[in-house]
């Protein structure tokens, strides 16, 4: 696959969204990646030659990585339970049933498997830039380009496999908007908004860890670190996400992941802290759905720091910020909610009404 623009035709004007329905993988707290300042330094001291050389290196990764993200998102999309979700059936639908707009959500996953997956195409910035929608975001996108995604190098790309491996995840968290983004032109949500599409720069950014469009994305990349399904439930994500802490592949160096339910036997995730300790101040989440921003913000300042939650071998910003989205404060402990989490995966709109208030993530 061939970016859209290669180096040495980029101009970064044209990755400037003009529309306001952008958003970015990132975070105020995410840690600088070791190295990649010493890498952009080099690049830019090399003649011609090498950096198409670096480039053609680059653009391998990159490459592969939009080839699993189309083949992990199509599979998505295709799988019966998703359709079930979607639909309120796994049986075919017919073309005049699509054409009546009985199914609409239909109409939606074929656009998103035959239009969207198969033209992914990215922008790369290799450059400090200060004119983007946020300076330090590793990825972004437009409504303006429906099949493309704005991939800032520059923010962590570092030359190495170990600084490198959240490319795969920047990919995936960005699709993940285009997807949205069609669900929205077809006048549908993926999901049961909390707020306006309609929203400014300002109130974007000002709930960025509970925001509508984010909460989606991170969700897809939880749902793939850990083999979810379109259907599982709280107790099941809690069950693949403790059976991935068993086999080695999600650690922590900051808390003690624990399985465990609530007063009323629902299940949650505690993160028992390790190496730091929580004060006696209860940060309660908001019961039935995610957290207000300022109670999310405090909890993903404690599980943001490194080595607190690791996905086969490398921070995982995503599911830190989903967890924080889902998680309270108490008797010592970070309680994440995955009875809500899991409401969040597995609910559905209601067969055949597309005006259900039932929420529904696709």
């Amino acid at each position: 696959m061939k970016p859209l623009l290669t180096f040495s035709e980029f101009l970064f004007e044209s990755t400037k969204p003009t529309g306001t329905s952008v958003s970015c993988d990132y975070y105020s707290t995410k840690p600088p990646v070791p190295g990649k300042e010493n890498f952009w330094a080099n690049f830019e001291k090399m003649d011609g030659p090498a950096r198409v050389e670096a480039l053609k290196k680059i653009e391998a990764e990159i490459t592969n990585s939009i080839r699993r993200v189309q083949k992990d998102l199509t599979n998505w999309y295709q799988d019966p339970q998703t359709r079930k979700k979607l639909n309120g059936t796994i049986e075919p639908i017919s073309d005049e049933d699509l054409r009546a707009g009985k199914y609409p959500k239909e109409k939606v996953r074929r656009y998103i498997v035959n239009e969207i997956l198969p033209n992914l195409k990215y922008l790369m910035v290799t450059k400090r830039q200060t004119d983007t929608p946020v300076p330090g975001a590793w990825g972004w996108y437009s409504s303006e380009r429906p099949t493309t995604i704005v991939i800032n190098l520059f923010n962590f790309w570092d030359g190495t496999n170990d600084g490198n491996k959240n490319l795969y995840d920047t990919l995936k968290h960005e699709a993940t908007h285009l997807i949205d983004d069609a669900f929205g032109r077809f006048g549908l949500e993926p999901y049961n908004p909390t707020h306006s599409r309609d929203e400014t720069p300002e109130e974007y950014d000002s709930r960025y860890v509970v925001g509508d469009k984010d909460s989606f994305a991170r969700l897809n990349v939880f749902r793939g670190a850990i083999g979810a399904r379109p259907l599982d439930d709280g107790a099941e994500l809690l069950k693949k996400f403790m059976a991935e802490v068993a086999a080695g592949r999600i650690t922590s160096k900051r808390v003690r992941f624990e399985q465990g339910t609530d007063s009323k036997g629902r299940p949650v995730l505690i993160m028992r802290p390790v190496t730091f300790t929580l004060n006696n101040t209860d940060i309660v989440g908001k019961e039935g759905g995610r957290n207000d921003a300022g109670p999310a913000d405090r909890v993903l300042n404690l599980i943001t720091k490194p080595g607190s939650l690791v996905v086969q071998g490398q921070e995982n910003p995503n599911i830190k910020q989903l967890f924080s989205a889902y998680s309270s404060i108490g008797n010592g402990v970070i309680t994440v909610r995955m009875y809500d989490l899991g409401q969040y995966n597995k609910t559905t709109a209601a067969i055949g009404n597309d005006n259900s208030t039932a929420a529904m993530s696709a």
